[in-house]
């Protein structure tokens, strides 16, 4: 479990990161990269909308995704950005969005930044720089200038979670959440915060509700799990690990942390057999992957057949 452990320190923040200067261009929105049933990208999804913002003014809706700008594809919210950065405000802009499955034709006219939003992105700057301390200042300069902005709390949260300060985060990641209550991304976080704090039970919960809002969310599988494993729930922690697998097979600690876990659970009930079975899925899945081999070589071991467990520790050291 120490490697799941290390892996609970890796926040991921969704968020469009680049300076955003004095009199630059707003929308008024939060969004993260969306996807389809399938996991892939479809569009940028918004999340949260600034209720004063150009996007409200707009009709834009929580939940909508902008699939085009002016013409132009969106995929990822790193590209929204650079449309968005390259305009001056009151630049009017003409957005599809896809609604409920329905296309949606709307007109945007930008704005200039508010302050707050300005510190938000300052506050986000200094978070990936690690000074910690400063964005909590930024975030903080942002609440007081509007405190129902929920991105204030969760980018706050986030720079006391980076200092282990989690009691604090949990806080201000409450508030986003009493903001904004479809905010996946916090409910993800806190449920960070909270195993980080040994409260697991609230982790799960929070787990539940992120993967609610966002059933492709892989991470979240995949930390549910190793937060039932910690529990002693490991029937329901190696399907959370396979689930995670199976939204992104491409991701080899999925596919390791399901097999070691599978086995091991399989070999502490004596069912080798079992054990080699769903071992054997790994060269299969990943060839290349050293460390199915091994693991489909200790199975080998366990009962007996050495020549094929040789075999499979040689293939991992090649």
């Amino acid at each position: 479990m120490k490697g799941i452990i290390k892996m609970l320190t890796v926040f991921v923040v969704i968020v469009i990161l680049f300076h955003i200067p004095a009199e630059a261009a707003w929308m008024g929105v939060a969004v993260e990269d969306g996807q389809s049933e399938e996991g892939k990208k479809a569009g940028i999804k918004i999340i949260a909308v600034d209720p004063d913002g150009p996007s409200a003014r707009a009709g834009l809706c929580i939940g909508d995704l902008i699939v085009l700008v002016d013409g132009k594809i969106v995929e990822t919210c790193l590209s929204l950005a650079k449309i968005i950065q390259e305009v001056p405000e009151s630049t009017s802009l003409q957005l599809i969005i896809l609604r409920k499955g329905k296309l949606v034709i709307t007109e945007l006219v930008l704005a200039v930044a508010p302050q707050h939003f300005i510190f938000i992105q300052q506050g986000w700057e200094q978070v990936e720089k690690g000074n910690h301390e400063q964005a909590i200042h930024y975030f903080t300069e942002a609440i007081d200038l509007n405190h129902k902005d929920a991105e204030s709390y969760y980018g706050r949260g986030t720079a006391y979670s980076r200092k282990g300060q989690y009691e604090e985060a949990i806080s201000d990641y409450t508030k986003a959440i009493e903001i904004n209550s479809m905010d996946a991304k916090a409910y993800y976080n806190r449920g960070i915060a909270c195993y980080k704090k040994d409260q697991y039970d609230q982790a799960i919960s929070d787990f539940n509700k992120a993967l609610e809002i966002n059933p492709n969310n892989a991470e979240a599988y995949y930390n549910r799990g190793a937060t039932r494993y910690k529990k002693g729930e490991h029937d329901q922690a190696i399907s959370d690990f396979k689930k995670a697998f199976e939204i992104d097979p491409n991701n080899p600690r999925y596919l390791v942390t399901y097999i070691d876990h599978e086995i091991a659970y399989f070999e502490d009930k004596g069912q080798y057999d079992q054990a080699i079975s769903n071992d054997t899925k790994a060269p299969e899945i990943n060839p290349r992957g050293a460390k199915v081999y091994i693991n489909q070589g200790r199975a080998y071991y366990l009962i007996g057949e050495y020549d094929r467990s040789w075999e499979d520790f040689r293939k991992a050291q090649d």
